[in-house]
């Protein structure tokens, strides 16, 4: 049985004899394995994984030339997602201090070991997103900066037409968290847009690739405090604003 990713791919069909060549050898040293299409199977799911190939593991375990009667990994689909730790510790116990003693895992973790695998994703993922975080930090609040200094002579006005030190703080503070915002915002929803169109293509080794709403709401919140401290300093800056001082700048 193939998954639908295969088929586009191959533009294979049911009924078709496809030979592969595997690492494990067979009974007479041959390493070429023939399967029969017998079904194709699809996913809800874009986030799934099409592009697999299950075989029947009698014809498997009766050809191969070594290893007869082992098993390399078991799928357990579990009734309770909540108790999955619970499975989990209880299948290792059973093999515990045994010949063949198992690690028992949710796939999450399971697709994290092979991303492991090429480094530490998490660490290195965390450190390019801070630097990047910081640099566009120095950008925008010197770019804040500089409108308001060159806007000065105009909050100097309000505060003459009768805006009081604290409306020209909040005045400029929202205009720095509306700015970062809207370009957050458009950020985000590109981000989303790009993560669901590679979810199918990177099913194979991140099954269940999406950004989910908790992390859009993180994202959400980092844009408030982005903008927060960009705008901090102009804020405080126009809540000291002499006007007489101001408007001489003009």
């Amino acid at each position: 049985m193939i998954g639908k990713a295969l088929v586009d791919r191959f533009k294979w069909k049911i009924g078709d004899r496809i030979p592969l060549k595997g690492m494990f050898p067979k009974e007479d040293g041959s390493t070429n394995w023939e399967f029969v299409i017998e079904g194709i199977y699809e996913a809800k799911s874009k986030g799934a994984d099409t592009s697999a190939m299950l075989m029947h593991y009698d014809y498997f375990e009766e050809a191969r030339q070594y290893g007869k009667g082992t098993l390399g990994w078991l799928i357990i689909r579990v009734k309770d997602p909540k108790q999955s730790a619970q499975v989990a510790a209880a299948v290792d116990a059973l093999f515990a201090n045994s010949p063949a003693e198992t690690k028992t895992s949710s796939e999450k973790d399971f697709a994290k070991s092979f991303a492991k695998q090429f480094g530490d994703i998490g660490l290195i993922t965390t450190l390019i997103l801070g630097a990047v975080f910081f640099t566009m930090l120095l950008v925008a609040g010197n770019t804040m900066a500089q409108s308001f200094r060159e806007r000065i002579p105009e909050l100097a006005i309000l505060k003459t037409l009768g805006f009081s030190d604290r409306a020209v703080m909040l005045l400029v503070l929202a205009e720095a968290i509306l700015i970062s915002l809207l370009g957050g915002l458009i950020g985000l929803f590109l981000a989303k847009f790009f993560i669901s169109g590679a979810a199918e293509t990177m099913a194979a080794t991140l099954p269940g690739l999406h950004l989910s709403s908790t992390m859009m709401l993180f994202g959400i919140g980092l844009m408030f405090l982005f903008g927060l401290l960009t705008g901090i300093i102009p804020a405080l800056q126009g809540l000291q604003l002499n006007i007489v001082a101001a408007l001489r700048r003009r």
